[in-house]
């Protein structure tokens, strides 16, 4: 008898607050379609801006590398006449945690020209920049250096210009 009178309770109580006792509901199918619909074009906005986004961000250790290595090259010209042989004969190897190795691909131990390029890794890094190229090259014993997709490194580096910096591209 006890739990009649307190389910009749329940009810007058519910009544009493809103004059009727109504149902629970959910969200209806067509709601849920539209904020998955919304979700999904968000998605579609958000994905290639941050896989771009990343991209840049790694394209720029092979900046940095490249760019600290222009002083001592300059140096390094200036003091011999010539190019290093390799990197080794200015301060060792040079990679990073996105770039595989930096080298001299062009103009070792000669006066003129030098291309400076850094690859980047196969894997761990943006499917978009992968096994690519960024050089560096100064053909004034390194007085002035072009880069990426500017001047004489253009036809040395195989990145897309809108992974460049703004100095870099065209």
């Amino acid at each position: 008898m006890r739990g009649k009178n307190k389910c009749m309770k329940t009810k007058i109580l519910a009544r009493q607050m809103n004059g009727s006792i109504k149902k629970a509901r959910g969200f209806t199918l067509v709601e849920l379609m539209i904020v998955v619909a919304i979700i999904g074009i968000l998605a579609a906005i958000a994905i290639p801006s941050y896989t771009d986004y990343t991209a840049r961000a790694q394209a720029a250790e092979a900046l940095n590398l490249t760019a600290s290595l222009k002083v001592v090259l300059a140096e390094y010209h200036q003091d011999k006449g010539v190019w290093p042989n390799t990197l080794t004969a200015v301060g060792g190897t040079f990679s990073g945690k996105y770039v595989a190795r930096v080298t001299i691909t062009q103009g070792a131990g000669v006066s003129g020209l030098i291309v400076v390029t850094s690859t980047f890794k196969n894997t761990g890094v943006n499917t978009s920049i992968a096994n690519t190229d960024f050089s560096i090259v100064s053909i004034d014993g390194g007085r002035t250096w072009d880069c990426g997709k500017a001047g004489q490194a253009a036809p040395y580096t195989t990145m897309a210009s809108k992974y460049l910096t703004s100095v870099c591209s065209n």
